[in-house]
């Protein structure tokens, strides 16, 4: 892999968090921000006439209750997201987002400098979007 990152919290809760939950808190109802960047990359990209990413739901190759893998295999890269709960002990759990990525050729290193510092930030919005939750707090 080029390029490897990995964002965890430990969050408090009364209930196991299972990796779909994340997955679902983390890739549905995006804030305007996120809605706003993924626009304009969408719109960038056509531009190069690559394909504008519609989501991650049919991207899921690996889907258990504490792990969910997605993986993107194009001509400019391949990208492979894991979403990883740990146990709870003792009221708290272990949450990670993990990403990989594999250049294929120049256009997808490109792609990828212009877009990382925008996945930085959305890896830990979507971190401090599930700490702020009710699940957080033992609400679930």
């Amino acid at each position: 892999m080029d390029y490897i990152d990995k964002y965890s919290i430990s969050v408090c809760t009364k209930k196991q968090i299972t990796a779909q939950e994340v997955y679902d808190m983390i890739f549905s109802d995006y804030p305007p921000l996120v809605r706003l960047l993924f626009n304009i990359r969408n719109k960038i990209v056509k531009r190069f006439g690559l394909k504008a990413s519609n989501g991650f739901n049919d991207l899921i190759t690996e889907n258990s209750t504490n792990h969910i893998q997605i993986e993107k295999d194009d001509r400019h890269l391949f990208l492979e997201i894991k979403i990883e709960c740990g146990e709870l002990v003792k009221s708290e759990q272990a949450i990670s987002i993990c990403t990989s990525v594999k250049f294929h050729n120049a256009l997808g290193r490109i792609y990828f400098f212009f877009i990382k510092p925008f996945h930085k930030l959305l890896c830990r919005m979507a971190l401090n979007k599930i700490k702020m939750s009710e699940v957080n707090v033992g609400g679930r």
